[in-house]
């Protein structure tokens, strides 16, 4: 990579220094959030990177883009750099740094150059749904103003650090997930070398200088639990249901490489727990035949439940929540689909 040096020219009538422009490798050195993430709350995460700049001469502008639950929200984004090395003075523009400086949410007009689509909708086409497997939806914001940054030969300072900080509110659901973060230029967009951040001649298996970094996030303190890293082992017919109606639970001991110890079993029973109105609860926990499941096949159970009769209430009694998990013929095999206590299923609203 040619050595180069980098010069902010601002004139103060036109470009302020706000966003970075060329780079040939963003190396994420860190992804940060507070220990403990709350439901119903507001949480930072911070991006530490170091950006190596191969040449420009020209205005541009960060975009930083998240992956996240689908009910959730990205509330405000800023970014700060240091380590530019020896700042020019030039033209009455004082030699510095950037701290904390805006970003804008990022709308749809704004199209990302290789798929020529709006960024969410770009960022689902090529990296789905970050390895999740549940709602999610992609979410960003893009700098404010754009920066000039010129390149000149000579000078071994080739790089600099920067710290980008979004901020997401929850939901009352406790979420895992992987929160996928991706940085780039509005100009270049994905095509940043012809591999999307990768060097120029890497191989497209080469992770090195990806844009794209996971980490996983749990939240605690909610009302229902949602592991999305793992496919959902649990699915009812219909989708939609209240639990004052008749309907399927569906049980895949073995989907998509996520397999259950009851995988194969000949008998699996069905078993659960509802929290009434007036906040008492009643579980059914026993191996009977009552709550034996069908069997499918090798790795497919269900069973058509009327949550009343299930549980062995009077029919009008209102049931504000409900949790199924699921036994072998022994009681000794359990599963609890990755949760504390069970899966937690959701009747649709009233409305």
């Amino acid at each position: 990579m040619k050595t180069n040096k980098i010069k902010a020219i601002l004139a103060a009538s036109a470009i302020a220094l706000t966003s970075l422009v060329v780079y040939s490798c963003w190396e994420v050195k860190s992804i940060n959030t507070p220990a403990e993430i709350k439901a119903n709350s507001e949480f930072t995460l911070t991006m530490n990177t170091t950006i190596i700049v191969k040449e420009s001469d020209r205005n541009d502008k960060l975009i930083a883009m998240f992956c996240i639950p689908a009910d959730w929200e990205m509330t405000n984004c800023t970014y700060s750099t240091s380590g530019y090395g020896t700042w020019i003075a030039q033209a009455g523009i004082t030699a510095g740094e950037f701290v904390d400086m805006e970003m804008v949410p990022i709308d749809d007009s704004i199209l990302e150059d290789t798929e020529q689509l709006p960024y969410p909708q770009a960022m689902e086409k090529v990296y789905n749904k970050g390895g999740n497997y549940g709602d999610v939806k992609w979410v960003g914001f893009i700098a404010k103003d754009a920066q000039y940054i010129t390149d000149l030969s000579g000078s071994a300072i080739n790089s600099f650090d920067l710290i980008a900080k979004a901020t997401f509110k929850t939901t009352d659901v406790n979420y895992k997930f992987f929160i996928n973060c991706w940085l780039g230029n509005a100009r270049d967009g994905f095509g940043l070398h012809g591999w999307y951040g990768r060097l120029d001649g890497e191989a497209a298996d080469n992770e090195a200088c990806t844009r794209v970094h996971t980490k996983v996030i749990e939240v605690t303190g909610g009302s229902s639990r949602k592991d999305m890293t793992l496919p959902d082992m649990v699915s009812t017919v219909p989708v939609e249901y209240r639990f004052g109606d008749f309907f399927c639970v569906n049980l895949q001991t073995n989907l998509e490489g996520a397999e259950s110890a009851l995988d194969g079993k000949e008998e699996v029973y069905l078993c659960g727990k509802a929290v009434l109105a007036d906040g008492s609860t009643v579980v059914v926990d026993e191996v009977k035949k009552e709550n034996l499941m069908i069997k499918k096949g090798n790795s497919s159970y269900s069973k058509y439940i009327l949550p009343c009769l299930f549980f062995d209430i009077p029919h009008d009694t209102k049931i504000t929540s409900m949790t199924v998990w699921f036994k072998d013929k022994t009681g000794n095999i359990v599963e609890r689909c990755m949760a504390e206590e069970g899966w937690d299923l959701s009747q649709a609203s009233n409305d």
